[in-house]
């Protein structure tokens, strides 16, 4: 895999994506980090913030904003 690693691919999956329109100002939406701060990318933390499922599609059909 010309030197790197499967767990960095794997990583790099992880954090690097564009962030989805819908969910941004949202206050459970927010940046969760890699390795190095050069690997990030934003996930619903709802969960984390409640202790519960959010219970709706994650996107424009959420509800909890």
């Amino acid at each position: 895999m010309n030197g790197i690693s499967i767990d960095d691919t794997r990583m790099e999956t992880f954090f690097d994506w564009p962030p989805e329109p819908e969910c941004l100002g949202c206050r459970h939406y927010r940046t969760i980090h890699g390795r190095s701060l050069s690997r990030h990318g934003k996930v619903c933390h709802y969960l984390l913030d409640t202790g519960q499922a959010r219970g709706c599609p994650f996107g424009s059909g959420c509800i909890h904003r």
